[in-house]
């Protein structure tokens, strides 16, 4: 597949976007352990309080979800992965424009500021590694 040349042949991006990109992970690391062992309180930083107890079990979902994805964003910095590092982050960069959409649906854009400044700093941060 010579198309797949392109991506598998990328040289690994800088010693600081693989500095930079692993201390992000980790941060995503630390929140994802927290919100699947101790989930009470991570829903106010998502934007939209729960209103039952049921919803614990989405906080500690988010919470696997953002420690798989940090798993992942740790593996491919330490391998040198340029191509799966861009994917990751503007994948991230895609989860926080959604989670805009949500919050700023249910409780209006001023909550949902948080999110949108997720998504600038994570396509920045997919652009700079893609350019590193």
């Amino acid at each position: 597949m010579p198309h797949l040349k392109r991506f598998t042949n990328l040289k690994a991006p800088s010693l600081s976007a693989r500095i930079i990109t692993i201390t992000v992970a980790l941060a995503w690391l630390s929140i994802g352990i927290l919100e699947i062992l101790s989930p009470a309180g991570w829903d106010a930083t998502f934007g939209i309080p729960l209103t039952s107890s049921d919803g614990l079990y989405f906080v500690q979902a988010v919470g696997a979800r953002n420690l798989a994805i940090s798993l992942i964003a740790i593996f491919a910095a330490l391998t040198g992965m340029r191509g799966a590092l861009v994917a990751i982050f503007a994948g991230i960069a895609l989860i926080a424009s959604l989670d805009f959409y949500v919050v700023s649906s249910a409780m209006g854009a001023m909550h949902a500021l948080k999110h949108a400044f997720f998504v600038l700093l994570m396509s920045g941060i997919s652009f700079w590694v893609a350019l590193s």
